[in-house]
């Protein structure tokens, strides 16, 4: 040997030397599951998967194989693949699915084909594979595969940074990229656990974020919080087996969609409640309380449904108001209302004119956009499983954008704009005297509660003489001293009408909602001038009747009998405020 030999064979002694040494089954198949001459007589170790001649030609012709010594399934039907709103992973759609390289790590992982069962005959006798390792025929709760990788909407991240340093390998077919189980396991190298490609042992979604890259995801609630972290997008989701497959979502308890939420961080046992919420179909008898649809057809689709809500398609669940990978603590409330705050950053929404954010601005910029997404439309009552039921008013509409929309509404609270008129309406019956913005949270949980009409404090709305004079919710906002003070006409008249006390014997009292509409008078039939529906004046009909009017520049009211009582059974029409300017109740 001459001396240039002798010094490449000792410099290559040399760099193997410096190589690290790998433990005992940290890398490589011999020290991994997936030899399965351990089990067994059989000597040779690749002889399970592959054979150096007369390999199994393989259905999917885009896909060459590594020389595979198993039988294939050729049936395209014989797997159920993972189905969602926005993922096209249906039978029929592509060749076959699976496809290429996850169709032949199936015919061991699905369990139906024995290990020993190969093209060319081994010294051992294995049954099928057993155990959780097992993925069965039915794959619909597991993450898709043999689908298309698709870079839009800022969710992905570029497929080619994906298959840079990270170690995921996106399968091409034809130049298309493919998501396959060899993407995220490396069938020959156990060296992370579970064949797995990234090392996830101390952030377990290391590997998720690799090719999943939500918008605003890093900074959110969901990936800062400390006891959340670590563990990332594998505290709501399983990428095998998940209990829900849509969304690949883990439950508790065998429940619905929404104790992915619920039942594991927002309750009370670990201080994040979210009170009385409440998902389910049918009437609610003991309280008010949003409602869930448990047909997966329908709540599946949050991210996907022409908003407003029509009536086949109502459900109400967590991520209908709260994108989980957007959501923030900050800010805890709105720096100017009626501006979202941080929680309800990221989800869709319907503006003041019916139509949905798109284009610039998909998601919504003020609270109450995400209320419309139910809450307006021709259909905005179906779905209504409250006990309490809504109330009817001379000028009625379900459709609350309709009452809070500055632009056709005679008057409204401000929601979604400022409501200014000369005098009261300035604000001068505020604890803080003044005009504002608020919100629908300020006066509904939209949670749960315990109140009709998911109201956040108590505010009754009968009419009798044994009416409550207490509205803890009307209060909060409204001075009660200077309405119903005695030494102002509008003082006097409020406080007549609240106390139940009267020029005549009439001794019943007016709760704030008999008169006043709390959200705003939409603009509908008999409604011809500013004048009648001044005030947020639009009467409960079970009080004063279809024909009741009210006339804000004569000073008066006229009513009819209503469905249950009468407000002036006898009192002559018109009813003038003036009478209250000399009378103190």
């Amino acid at each position: 040997m001459n001396c240039l030999a002798t010094l490449l064979v000792a410099l290559s002694f040399c760099l193997f030397a410096a190589l690290p040494a790998r433990a005992a089954g940290e890398g490589g198949v011999v020290n991994s599951p997936h030899n399965l001459s351990t089990r067994g007589a059989e000597q040779r170790v690749c002889i399970f998967c592959h054979t150096p001649h007369h390999a199994t030609r393989l259905s999917d012709q885009l896909y060459s194989g590594p020389l595979w010594n198993r039988d294939e399934v050729v049936d395209p039907f014989f797997y159920t693949p993972y189905i969602s709103s926005t993922l096209i992973a249906t039978q029929g759609k592509q060749v076959a699915q699976p496809q290429g390289p996850s169709r032949i790590c199936l015919s061991c992982h699905d369990g139906t084909i024995a290990l020993a069962s190969t093209t060319h005959g081994i010294a051992m006798d294995l049954g099928p594979l057993t155990g959780p390792a097992v993925l069965g025929r039915d794959l619909r709760r597991d993450h898709p595969i043999s689908i298309e990788y698709t870079f839009q909407n800022g969710e992905y991240a570029d497929p080619g940074l994906v298959t840079g340093a990270s170690g995921v390998k996106l399968v091409r077919r034809a130049g298309t990229p493919y998501v396959e189980c060899t993407s995220c396991h490396d069938p020959h190298n156990n060296e992370f656990g579970n064949f797995m490609v990234v090392n996830t042992a101390v952030q377990a979604d290391a590997l998720c974020t690799v090719c999943h890259t939500p918008n605003s995801w890093p900074g959110s609630s969901h990936q800062k919080t400390s006891v959340l972290s670590a563990k990332g997008c594998m505290n709501c989701h399983a990428t095998h087996k998940a209990q829900q497959g849509e969304n690949l979502l883990t439950l508790s308890g065998g429940g619905g969609i929404d104790t992915n939420c619920t039942g594991s961080c927002h309750n009370d046992t670990v201080g994040r409640s979210v009170g009385n919420f409440n998902h389910g179909n049918g009437a609610d008898p003991d309280g008010s309380k949003h409602r869930g649809s448990e047909n997966l057809a329908l709540a599946a689709t949050w991210g996907t449904d022409p908003l407003p809500l029509t009536q086949i398609n109502k459900h109400v669940h967590c991520v209908d108001c709260h994108n989980p990978h957007q959501s923030q603590t900050s800010p805890a409330s709105p720096p100017t209302p009626p501006d979202i705050n941080g929680v309800l950053k990221g989800v869709r929404g319907v503006d003041i004119n019916g139509e949905p954010r798109s284009g610039a601005t998909p998601y919504a910029q003020y609270e109450y956009e995400i209320c419309f997404r139910c809450h307006s439309g021709d259909d905005a009552l179906s779905g209504y499983y409250n006990a309490s039921p809504p109330v009817v008013r001379i000028f009625n509409s379900w459709n609350e954008r309709e009452r809070f929309n500055f632009g056709t509404a005679k008057s409204w609270h401000p929601v979604a704009a400022l409501f200014t008129r000369v005098g009261n309406s300035q604000g001068l019956s505020l604890i803080v005297p003044g005009t504002r913005t608020i919100t629908c949270n300020d006066c509904h949980d939209p949670h749960g509660s315990s109140r009709a009409h998911r109201l956040r404090l108590d505010n009754p709305d009968t009419f009798s003489s044994v009416q409550s004079i207490s509205y803890p919710l009307c209060y909060s906002c409204h001075n009660e001293t200077y309405i119903t003070s005695s030494s102002t006409n509008i003082g006097r008249l409020h406080k007549a009408h609240v106390l139940g006390i009267h020029q005549s014997p009439n001794t019943n009292r007016a709760a704030c909602s008999n008169c006043h509409d709390p959200h705003g008078v939409p603009n509908k039939f008999g409604l011809t001038t500013d004048n009648n529906s001044l005030h947020l004046m639009n009467f409960d009909t079970r009080y004063a009747g279809i024909g009741s009017s009210y006339d804000a520049a004569g000073g008066s009211c006229s009513l009819v009998p209503g469905t249950q009582l009468s407000c002036h059974p006898s009192t002559a029409n018109p009813a003038l405020f003036t009478n209250y300017n000399t009378f103190s109740p």
